[in-house]
């Protein structure tokens, strides 16, 4: 089953933390290309692999909306 990487840009300054209501402001969901880890294993050292692979993803995707952002 592939994973889907995805950056949300914005929901913190629409739904800072302690107020009820959101606020208004646009959000961004921003979906790179599927990863597939069909052949990594299903143990600790696969894990890991799966995790560094999907957070370098989900970084890249946050760089390119803070760079078209701005």
């Amino acid at each position: 089953m592939p994973v889907l990487p995805g950056h949300i840009a914005g929901a913190h300054d629409v739904l800072p933390p302690g107020p009820n209501l959101p606020r208004r402001g646009a959000i961004s969901l921003t979906l790179g290309k599927p990863l597939v880890f069909a052949d990594t294993g299903n143990d600790g050292e696969g894990w890991r692999k799966i995790t560094e692979e999907a957070e370098c993803a989900v970084r890249g995707l946050a760089e390119g909306a803070a760079g078209a952002a701005t």
